[in-house]
């Protein structure tokens, strides 16, 4: 017969991974299901002027870029080398949905897999709208949320 010790749960060290990388740069708390907020909010997207205007611009070639980022850390575990690629099989995947007006399907996959990387509250519908209603402050907040992990790495 075996004797069972019961324990306490002890507090877990915060989320680093590959190397050095901290995928919750800004030290936001999670909540009881293990997510928590984005590091930054979709309407603070004009503090970084030059992603937000590409995004505005060529929402096709700022997604392509922050998903060459996200592809690229987690395959490799560190930041792209070139810091993404900006035209590639995902730029044109959102351009062709655009045609029909359905790139809102790629913005909220992309969304979402990033929310899926960094623990970070939402679903589907929220992804939807952030997409529908306002795409370039939407993508600049994806690819700030990329940068906080990538800037740890370096």
């Amino acid at each position: 017969q075996q004797q069972y010790i019961a324990q306490q749960p002890r507090a877990a060290l915060q989320m680093v991974y590959g190397a050095g990388g901290n995928r919750n740069a800004l030290d936001k708390p999670f909540d009881a299901a293990g997510q928590r907020k984005w590091s930054f909010g979709p309407c603070d997207c004009t503090e970084v002027c030059g992603t937000w205007v590409l995004s505005y611009f060529c929402p096709c070639l700022s997604y392509g870029r922050n998903m060459s980022r996200l592809k690229h850390m987690q395959t490799h575990g560190r930041p792209h080398p070139a810091g993404g690629e900006m035209f590639n099989e995902d730029c044109l995947l959102y351009e062709l949905l655009g045609y029909a007006h359905l790139d809102c399907l790629a913005g909220m996959n992309g969304r979402a897999s990033i929310r899926r990387r960094y623990s970070i509250q939402g679903g589907e519908w929220e992804d939807c709208m952030c997409h529908t209603l306002c795409r370039s402050c939407s993508l600049t907040q994806e690819s700030r949320e990329l940068g906080l992990e990538e800037e740890s790495q370096l």
